[in-house]
């Protein structure tokens, strides 16, 4: 009983020392302004959601401008088509982040039908921000393509010239002219959407979507923040201190201190960061305290067992590097991943961030 007392003691005496240090060192504070100022920066930023799959779609009177919108709205897939009343209102939309980006299909398209050319056809309207465009174009394409294809053979037909040329013959004509438009820009008028394009009239509630997805971005590179800090603190291992003072310690109290190294400034930096934090994305601080203190026992814990994994620092600091670097990709930090590459959904669960965003939005 007494020796569990006296390693009470023990602990108590070197939390307090370890806390005192930290406070003192002007790199703890320069930390904090920076995680501060960045999230500062995050939060105000407009960009789509990293989960947006939605896409605006404009269509002018015309039959196949409607035919085609009717075919996208309906299709399946993990695209979302939604239909906006008119192309500066879908300008606006893909600037405040509510579409991953969107297409207008005008009156104009009914006559590149009729003349077999989808040339510049389509106007595509995307910001700095999009990520799925390339996918929404190709889906667009397809349905363009499926109703030339339609009215190619209806001519054809009634010309009596279907199969005037050899099967070969038009089978490479017509792959010829299916990977000229998947390799190229042909069917769509890029119409790219600078920052401000916004009515300011609209500056209070049309950017909420924008401010709700960089509060969601913003949860992300806090815990990306907190979990490199993790990291960096991991480093104790290979330092003077722990050279000197702490192999001489007992196994099972070597350890701790260890452990301790690492727990004791991620706690010193998130009380603080909570509380800003909650003031930023107007919640009660008692909401983030359980997704904060999972955030910081998982990620000392993450980086106490990865020190293991290396023999000297100048290896650890590469191969927190690349850990850094995954981190910030498989959580949903500034895009999701898992959209393009399934398999990111299942092995960003082995970081720390991946909660705390999970548990945040």
């Amino acid at each position: 009983m007494k020796k569990q007392n006296d390693n009470f003691v023990f602990y108590g005496k070197w939390i307090r020392m370890a806390g005192k240090r930290q406070l003192k060192k002007s790199s703890f504070y320069l930390f904090l302004v920076g995680v501060l100022f960045l999230l500062y920066l995050v939060q105000n930023m407009i960009l789509p959601s990293a989960k947006n799959t939605r896409i605006g779609i404009f269509a002018e009177n015309g039959i196949y401008a409607e035919k085609t919108k009717e075919a996208l709205l309906h299709q399946e897939g993990g695209l979302a088509f939604v239909e906006v009343s008119g192309e500066e209102e879908l300008k606006n939309a893909v600037y405040r982040g509510e579409y991953d980006c969107g297409f207008v299909l005008p009156q104009s398209l009914d006559e590149a039908m009729a003349d077999r050319d989808l040339t510049d056809s389509v106007t595509y309207i995307y910001s700095t921000a999009t990520t799925k465009g390339m996918v929404a174009k190709e889906s667009v394409y397809a349905v363009l393509f499926r109703f030339l294809s339609s009215e190619l053979l209806k001519a054809e037909s009634e010309n009596g010239t279907l199969f005037e040329e050899s099967s070969t013959e038009a089978a490479e004509a017509v792959l010829a002219a299916n990977e000229r438009y998947l390799g190229g820009d042909e069917i769509f008028t890029v119409n790219f959407v600078e920052a401000g394009n916004a009515d300011a009239a609209e500056s209070t509630d049309a950017a909420k979507s924008g401010k709700e997805s960089g509060a969601d971005t913003a949860a992300g590179v806090l815990g990306s923040c907190i979990f490199a800090a993790a990291l960096l603190y991991g480093r104790y291992r290979f330092g003077t201190e722990y050279e000197t003072i702490g192999r001489k310690l007992p196994g099972r109290s070597r350890e701790m201190i260890r452990f301790l190294q690492i727990l004791i400034p991620l706690f010193l930096l998130s009380v603080p960061l909570t509380v800003i934090f909650a003031v930023m994305q107007n919640k009660s601080i008692l909401s983030l305290i359980p997704s904060m203190a999972l955030l910081v026992i998982l990620s000392a814990l993450w980086a106490f067992l990865f020190s293991f994994c290396f023999r000297s620092e100048q290896k650890y600091l590469c191969g927190m590097l690349g850990v850094l670097i995954l981190s910030v990709l498989f959580t949903p930090v500034f895009f999701d991943l898992s959209v393009y590459v399934p398999a990111v959904g299942v092995l960003r669960r082995v970081f720390p961030g991946y909660y705390f965003y999970k548990m945040f939005v």
